[in-house]
């Protein structure tokens, strides 16, 4: 009896799917949205949207005292900049997304030189009219949750990027957004991968018998 080429590669395809599915853990992507104003590298730039994004698994999470949490993203901090360009924070030290549920806040920073602190960007829940943050953890998804209205940033000066000294002198209508999902091991993947040949091969024997 000759195996229709159809029903041979579903058969390869279910037996590769029936392998147990590994998840090498939940990741976590935090984004922050809005306009601001400031300098980057010789550039300027006035009421540009912006989008700030950290990336990773959410075990580097940390958990401290009175409601803080740090997820600490050295070297995956990304920002893009209309009408500059995208780039990532460079500092030698850690870059973060925070949360405190003690004070209904939530947002990011930058430890590098030659800031040695601070908190580049916060969300406050009392003022965009909202109780989240009050429970909210960094292990679990949110938002988007904003919008927060227009401020000044201190801190945010002279902030070592891939584009050059990032400094914003004020920003509005910031909005925050949390994703947790889990991810499939590399291994798993690449085994998908790999039977993927083999049925386009046997797919093309079975076509000509």
């Amino acid at each position: 009896m000759r195996v229709k080429p159809f029903l041979l590669a579903g058969s390869v395809l279910l037996a590769l799917l029936a392998v147990p599915s590994a998840f090498a853990g939940a990741v976590g992507t935090y984004t922050f949205t809005g306009t601001m104003s400031g300098t980057i590298g010789s550039a300027s730039f006035s009421n540009a949207n912006f989008t700030v994004t950290a990336s990773g698994p959410i075990s580097a999470v940390v958990t401290f005292s009175e409601g803080y949490e740090l997820f600490f993203a050295p070297g995956s901090m990304s920002f893009t900049i209309s009408g500059i360009g995208s780039g990532t924070f460079t500092g030698l030290d850690d870059t973060y997304v925070f949360d405190n549920t003690t004070q209904g806040l939530a947002g990011f920073g930058d430890q590098s030189d030659p800031v040695y602190c601070c908190d580049l960007l916060d969300i406050n829940q009392g003022v965009i009219g909202s109780t989240a943050f009050s429970t909210y953890n960094l292990q679990s998804s949110l938002g988007p949750l904003g919008l927060w209205p227009s401020g000044s940033s201190v801190d945010w000066d002279q902030v070592p990027t891939s584009l050059g000294a990032f400094t914003v002198t004020s920003y509005d209508n910031v909005s925050f957004q949390a994703t947790v999902g889990a991810t499939p091991e590399p291994g798993t993947l690449l085994l998908l991968a790999s039977g993927l040949p083999a049925i386009g091969f046997l797919c093309r024997k079975f076509a000509r018998a």
